[in-house]
């Protein structure tokens, strides 16, 4: 929880559950369902059950992607609209009942036309650099065109959607945090991304399918 809260003052946000409206309230509720469950399941399942549970011999991975988890984050998605003063986060708030709490960034986000509006869901967490430097970055992995909201949207099209709009969120920031698209691919390069080094430590192996939006193997699971 201390981690939460002190990301939270890095971002300078505060409360807004005015923002959740008629307008938008199935897709956030969509939204925050399933982020409690991506946050609630991530250290369930270990690394070594990996290639047991998941079809890697699938061309192309099949209905599958796969990415990584950082050991140390918080679970998190932005919600925009046309409207930048719409925008808002929702945050996993951990202890004995998980909740996710809403809120809006005091700096208004500076919005890309381009930006049609939907959820995007989000690992944040803090690279450490070799001079010492830190900075935060929020991993969009996934999302949920706000066009889409009541069908079912493959995993492929999903992180198509996201990647089409990588310059346009590499262009926003929440106070001096980035927004950097996660990279994501075929399952069967999974010891590459273990193995893989990062400005942060890894906690595990995602795996993303349309219908099993995530499923995390951790390295440690508990």
């Amino acid at each position: 929880m201390e981690l939460t809260i002190h990301c939270i003052k890095h971002m300078r946000l505060a409360p807004c559950k005015h923002l959740v409206t008629k307008r938008n309230v199935v897709l956030v509720a969509t939204a925050t369902h399933e982020l409690l469950a991506r946050s609630s399941g991530c250290s369930t399942h270990a690394y070594s059950d990996i290639d047991t549970d998941v079809g890697l011999d699938q061309p192309g991975g099949g209905d599958t992607l796969c990415t990584w988890r950082p050991r140390y984050c918080l679970d998190i998605f932005l919600y925009i609209s046309h409207d930048p003063r719409d925008a808002f986060l929702g945050v996993v708030m951990h202890g004995a009942n998980p909740t996710v709490e809403y809120f809006r960034c005091e700096e208004q986000l500076a919005l890309s036309s381009a930006l049609v509006g939907g959820i995007f869901y989000g690992h944040l967490t803090c690279d450490t650099h070799a001079d010492d430097s830190s900075q935060f970055n929020i991993l969009i992995y996934d999302g949920i065109p706000a066009d889409s909201a009541g069908s079912i949207v493959s995993v492929q099209a999903r992180y198509a959607w996201i990647q089409s709009l990588e310059n346009n969120l590499r262009s926003m920031k929440i106070a001096d945090v980035n927004l950097v698209v996660q990279w994501a691919g075929c399952p069967a390069i999974h010891p590459k991304i273990a193995e893989m080094p990062l400005p942060h430590q890894k906690g595990g192996i995602v795996i993303m399918k349309t219908n099993a939006p995530y499923t995390c193997y951790a390295f440690d699971p508990q």
